[in-house]
């Protein structure tokens, strides 16, 4: 089950539906008001139950890893269209999370740096949450997504990691036999591990900026955690030991600020874009794993005043 977390106000009702109780009226919520409960289509698009337990939305995505129509075929995205229609018959409304993390398949997988992870140089073919060109390439699909499915309930944007959420990769593809076998088919990778995804060029370049801002020098900042000075000298990855506590703690502030910085830019072109439309951010996973860079409470910062509220999920499995 989805459920949504108001950030500036409720979120209005568009479809003529009654619910099981009274909904909050438009404008900011207060305690105690309830949230409005939704969850994916399933697979066979009967949601005709849901409907009548109280669940008042429904939530699609643009996947290509995921077709809309549950199967393992190629993502087409005319049955979006048509899961729209058949969830509005049953009197629910419709939203959709729009995924971004791939250039064109047919680019991504021979062209650009993709994201690879620290200490395995392990490579995903997408975009760096460092890349800026992701937001340009995003706001095109946004556009496409606006233009094609018009007078949508809410969208949410696909942030990152393997199921859009506001953090870096979890590895849970890894350990679903049916994902992986689509990363390997689709992708033409093993799916992402679990790890320090700061190893591509556009991150390392990031992160030397912050240390001379920091610092004023590589070589300062290794003195300055009471390091020897290497030579040649390289820009140090502080992610495990034997750096030390300090240099540790710097590299995570750094690396825990990429996912805010781009649910920042990415909400910006959104509402642009999608006048009049709620726009959600995907929060999760519900823990805080260092790898994941998960910081809830800065990306909810981010977006303030941008975004409509956040989108959560109350399991761990996504």
């Amino acid at each position: 089950m989805l459920s949504i977390l108001p950030i500036l106000g409720a979120i209005t009702l568009q479809a003529p539906l009654v619910p099981i109780y009274e909904q909050s009226p438009g404008g900011p919520q207060s305690p105690g008001d309830r949230l409005l409960v939704g969850s994916y289509v399933p697979p066979n698009w009967q949601v005709e139950d849901l409907v009548a337990r109280g669940v008042s939305f429904f939530h699609g995505q643009t996947d290509e890893l995921a077709p809309p129509d549950g199967g393992d075929g190629k993502f087409d995205p005319g049955l979006l269209a048509a899961q729209k229609e058949a969830v509005e018959k049953a009197g629910a409304r419709w939203g959709l999370t729009i995924h971004t993390l791939f250039p064109r398949f047919e680019d991504s997988l021979i062209v650009g740096e993709g994201t690879v992870k620290l200490g395995t140089s392990e490579r995903v073919p997408a975009w760096s949450p460092w890349d800026l060109d992701r937001t340009r390439w995003s706001a095109n699909q946004y556009g496409w997504v606006n233009r094609r499915l018009p007078g949508l309930h809410h969208v949410a944007l696909g942030v990152f990691g393997e199921y859009g959420d506001a953090s870096f990769f979890t590895g849970l593809a890894a350990q679903d036999p049916a994902q992986a076998a689509r990363w390997r088919t689709k992708v033409r990778v093993d799916p992402p591990t679990l790890g320090f995804w700061a190893g591509d060029p556009k991150a390392l370049a990031s992160w030397q900026d912050r240390l001379i801002e920091s610092h004023g020098s590589i070589e300062n900042a290794y003195r300055d955690w009471g390091m020897e000075v290497p030579d040649p000298v390289r820009v140090p990855t502080p992610f495990a030991a034997p750096y030390p506590y300090a240099a540790r703690t710097e590299f995570m502030a750094w690396y825990r600020s990429a996912i805010p910085q781009l649910a920042s830019r990415l909400i910006s072109v959104a509402r642009e874009i999608f006048v009049g439309i709620p726009v959600l951010i995907p929060i999760g996973p519900p823990h805080d794993m260092p790898e994941l860079g998960v910081d809830a409470y800065r990306v909810l910062s981010a977006v303030q005043g941008k975004a409509d509220g956040a989108i959560v999920t109350n399991a761990g499995y996504y």
